[in-house]
Order: C-alpha cells, then sequence, then structure tokens
C-alpha cells in the first residue's frame, strides 16, 4: 500500500505516512477521507536541529594578544624601564583590540585595560624623567 499524498511505500496497518504524515487509510475512525492529520495540509515544523544548519554562531575565542598587552601594562606600572615595558604593552593592546573587532573574538575590555595602564605607566616615566632632570639642575 502506498501513500495517496507521496507516494512512499506503506505498512499495512499504519494509520498515518511516516513520510509526511497524511492519512494512510479511511475507515470507521477516520473520517472516511484520506486528509492531513493538520489542519492547514502543510507538513509538521521541526522541532529539533536540522543537521548543517546553524543557529547561532558562539564568537571566537579570547583574544590572546589583549590579554597579553594588560599583563605587560601591569608590569610596566610596577616596573618601568624607561617605557620599554609600557611601549611593549601599548603596541600589543592596540593589536589586540584591532584583531578582536575584526575577527569577533572576545576580550576588548582586556585591550582596553592594557591600553590605560600602559599610557599611564608611560605618563609616569616621563614625570621620572622630569623629576631627575630637576633634581639634576
Amino acid at each position: 500500500m502506498n501513500c495517496p499524498r507521496c507516494d512512499s511505500a506503506l505498512p499495512e496497518d499504519a494509520a498515518f505516512c511516516p513520510s509526511c504524515g497524511n492519512r494512510a487509510r479511511s475507515g470507521p475512525g477516520t473520517g472516511g477521507s484520506p486528509t492531513h492529520p493538520y489542519s492547514s495540509g502543510r507538513p509538521p515544523i521541526r522541532a529539533y536541529p536540522r543537521p548543517g544548519v546553524v543557529y547561532y554562531q558562539q564568537p571566537a575565542g579570547l583574544n590572546e594578544l589583549c590579554v597579553v598587552g594588560a599583563v605587560v601594562g601591569v608590569v610596566s606600572l610596577l616596573l618601568p624601564l624607561f617605557g620599554i615595558t609600557g611601549i611593549i604593552g601599548l603596541a600589543c593592546s592596540i593589536g589586540g583590540v584591532c584583531q578582536t573587532s575584526r575577527n569577533s573574538q572576545r576580550g576588548s575590555a582586556l585591550g582596553v585595560i592594557g591600553i590605560v595602564l600602559s599610557v599611564l605607566s608611560l605618563v609616569y616615566v616621563v614625570f621620572l624623567v622630569a623629576q631627575a632632570s630637576s633634581l639634576a639642575s
């Protein structure tokens, strides 16, 4: 026996087609005519995810350059080596923030923190150099 709607093979005792959901046979309990069990006549909406369909794309991982920039920014405040650590932290943080916006990665807040700490470190180094030059004269 075949389905009157989709013409797929049906078992003899089937009340509905397993492919399309159409009534397979008419009888005393089925209403007399082979109709679809749903009022709209459309196949049911699948509530489970379909294979190969991306419903939500999770953002990529944490940007390592932002983490390095934040860590070097903290180190540059604690150990201002003539501003070198501040410059390295600033470069890493700016590069990390650019990468996060381009690649949809997380960690831009760490990059901004690294930028702020590195700039503060550079201002501190300039202050120390100004203090040293005023003491020398």
